[in-house]
């Protein structure tokens, strides 16, 4: 990311559950439909989310494009999936009430819970995950660093 912030004007935007789709393509629009690079720098636009928004961010910039192409605009197009490590809430262990019998004598000694041990902090309150986080490059020029790295799609 730092070495494309050296090379291009890198703009971004970050796409949440909220963001509306309209907003999101204007914001494409606007900038793609200017002509003159800034300090003689290409424009990339990154726009990026997590893995709940992924489909508004497809939407978003499927629009955009379409729109851009209408208007005569070439857009070339970079997606990189990557991921991020985030603290969760650890799920509370449900209480049973009074156990029922015939559970407690189906179990086996392999099933019970003595049998396994957790390794690691195994009383702690959150526990961590990898979040998908998908990013789209947009540029009305075909950037080699970015194509060598995710591919590139012409619209």
């Amino acid at each position: 990311m730092e070495k494309l912030q050296q090379t291009y004007e890198l703009s971004n935007y970050t796409v949440r559950q909220a963001t509306k789709i309209s907003d999101g393509a204007d914001w494409i629009r606007s900038r793609l439909t200017h002509d003159a690079p800034v300090d003689g720098k290409p424009l990339v636009l990154c726009l990026s989310t997590k893995c709940k928004s992924a489909s508004k961010l497809i939407s978003i910039v499927e629009i955009a494009k379409r729109e851009l192409v209408s208007k005569g605009i070439k857009c070339f197009q970079y997606t990189a999936l990557s991921s991020e490590l985030i603290d969760i809430p650890r799920d509370q262990p449900k209480q049973s009430k009074g156990g029922n019998a015939d559970e407690e004598a189906g179990r086996s000694d392999d099933e019970s819970d003595d049998a396994f041990q957790t390794m690691g902090a195994q009383h702690s309150e959150t526990k961590k995950r990898n979040m998908p986080v998908i990013s789209v490059y947009l540029s009305r020029e075909s950037l080699r660093d970015l194509k060598g790295l995710y591919g590139e799609q012409t619209a």
